[in-house]
């Protein structure tokens, strides 16, 4: 039988940091059946350099202007000859068994999607993203990019990324491919290394709102549309939130004018997102109150929930302090 043949594509923008380390992490694959190209953006910080000293052993390089990430990997997309399509940005890399792991997937199961685990790097920390069921990818990513392996006819059939997006077009992909009902396998194994950092983790709140966009996009195709319209509000509210959060802890600071204490009462989601915003702003929170008898005593950050009566008998000791001195 045909061993069947990969196509991994990698785009990339000014990394010379980090280029190279993505480079190895593919040409030193277990599998060897490799197409790999790779798309720069008309880079000017020496990645070039870095990629041209490994030029022989890369199947084909593009290197010219964009429309942005997505329109990259469109252009490494019409290039690729293979039967499985990955992709794999400049800040990542695989694990060294990655390849070998999914095309056995593929040859064994019949499937259209092969998808793992991805690991997190932010510095000295690493962490594997959670297992998200495959029915929430109505509302949000459950397969990792990096980790995601794509049978060429899914590409095909389908299309390619919408350059209209900017941050959100492969989830806006991977929908489009799950409302096919696909056959999807589940390697539990780690298959990519994923550098925190990047332009979504910049851009949170416009990724989350992109993200948002999408699923109304295709929220009608879901076996539960009003299920999904339901959880599109909660997320909807989560980003307000977290925007009026970081506005609010601006405004405090203005009429504070850098001296002063306050304290938060609610010791929800909400709160939270308001006691980062105000640690953010070096505003000291005196106390976290909340009126559910269940949360008093219980940690909430670094303090502890305060029933609303210890405020008061905190403000009656701090004035008869006063009144003594």
């Amino acid at each position: 039988m045909k061993c069947k043949s990969v196509s991994v594509i990698t785009v990339v923008y000014n990394a010379v940091d980090t280029i190279e380390k993505t480079i190895l992490s593919v040409l030193n694959q277990s599998y060897s059946n490799i197409q790999y190209i790779i798309v720069d953006g008309a880079s000017n910080d020496g990645t070039m350099d870095v990629i041209n000293a490994y030029k022989n052993k890369i199947s084909k390089v593009i290197s010219e202007p964009d429309n942005g990430i997505y329109d990259a990997m469109n252009k490494g997309l019409l290039v690729s000859e293979g039967d499985i399509i990955a992709f794999l940005n400049a800040d990542d890399w695989y694990d060294e068994i990655a390849v070998e792991q999914v095309v056995s997937t593929f040859e064994h199961n019949d499937c259209d999607i092969v998808y793992g685990n991805t690991m997190f790097c932010d510095g000295d920390n690493h962490f594997i993203n959670d297992f998200i069921p495959l029915e929430k990818m109505w509302t949000q990513m459950t397969m990792m990019h990096p980790s995601t392996f794509v049978s060429r006819k899914m590409f095909d059939l389908y299309g390619n990324y919408d350059i209209r997006l900017k941050l959100s077009s492969d989830y806006d992909l991977f929908l489009r491919f799950y409302e096919h009902t696909p056959k999807i396998s589940y390697i539990n194994a780690v298959l990519a290394y994923f550098r925190t950092g990047g332009r979504s983790f910049k851009n949170n709140s416009l990724s989350a709102i992109e993200t948002i966009q999408v699923s109304i996009r295709h929220m009608d195709l879901s076996p539960n549309p009003d299920l999904v319209k339901k959880e599109i509000k909660k997320k909807l509210f989560r980003v307000l939130c977290e925007y009026e959060a970081k506005t609010l802890g601006y405004y405090i600071t203005e009429l504070l004018d850098g001296d002063g204490h306050l304290s938060i009462w609610g010791c929800g989601w909400y709160g939270s997102r308001i006691l980062h915003a105000m640690q953010q702003n070096h505003i000291t929170v005196d106390f976290s109150v909340d009126s559910d008898k269940e949360k008093w005593g219980n940690p909430f950050y670094t303090r502890f929930v305060n029933s609303p009566d210890e405020i008061s008998r905190s403000e009656e000791r701090r004035v008869g302090k006063e009144r003594r001195s």
